[in-house]
């Protein structure tokens, strides 16, 4: 007689369910809880801001809840980069995100206030 590897010094069962489906039931199975999946990936990525959105300094103050002087700070302390349209200025929320949350990764950021290399 062969021996087993498996510990049974335990002797826990596990209860096991089974149920017959059709394969037309287990089809709508499947579809039902892929719709209810990608409704609620859809859902959640219709409340994230698109972050190459471009910020007038009034919506930038605004949506960050801080004062447009703060904008005009970050943007000459370059901690912010202003993008240029024609004669208006915009940010972008991604930039403003990364700024007012700490995460400042900005190559043009040099020794100096409002200073580029």
């Amino acid at each position: 007689m062969q021996k087993s590897n498996i510990d049974n010094t335990n002797n826990t069962q596990i209860p096991a369910f089974f149920s017959a489906y059709t394969e037309s039931d287990l089809a709508r199975l499947i579809e039902a809880i892929v719709e209810r999946v990608l409704a609620q990936h859809l859902s959640n990525m219709s409340n994230t801001p698109d972050t190459n959105q471009l910020l007038n300094r009034a919506e930038a103050a605004k949506e960050f809840n801080v004062s447009v002087g703060t904008i005009d700070n970050y943007r000459r302390d370059g901690l912010i980069i202003p993008c240029r349209l024609g004669g208006t200025v915009r940010f972008k929320r991604g930039d403003l995100q990364a700024a007012f949350s700490g995460n400042i990764l900005n190559p043009y950021k040099k020794a100096g206030k409002g200073k580029r290399g």
